[in-house]
């Protein structure tokens, strides 16, 4: 007996991700560089708070670029994550939602100490 097994693709993590983040009040773009190979694919903003994400499909690699320019990002202090799986793809879901939630809550108890 043959078992399969479902394949995501790069796009289905990160549209899934997109779009659980928009939801939690997460502004995020796609980051495009065309001159740029080694460029991450997304950022995600909140308040302050930037994550910058490479997505990649759980057979993918990173480029050699990629890996340098992601080394960098988090030498300079960066959030930086790689999602490859569906698994790490609902972690990073986590992660969003609980920093939306301790966002929310800050601005709640700003509210009341000003009203």
């Amino acid at each position: 007996m043959k078992i399969h097994t479902p394949i995501y693709n790069e796009a289905d993590i990160e549209n899934g991700c997109v779009a659980y983040a928009r939801r939690y009040g997460w502004k995020t773009w796609k980051l495009s560089a065309h001159n740029d190979i080694g460029t991450p694919d997304r950022v995600f903003i909140l308040g302050k708070q930037g994550i910058i994400v490479e997505f990649k499909q759980a057979s993918g690699k990173l480029g050699p670029l990629q890996e340098e320019n992601g080394r960098q990002l988090l030498d300079d202090g960066c959030e930086y994550y790689l999602v490859t799986t569906p698994a790490q793809a609902d972690r990073f879901k986590q992660l969003l939602r609980r920093r939306s939630e301790k966002a929310k809550g800050v601005s709640k108890r700003r509210n009341k100490v000003s009203a």
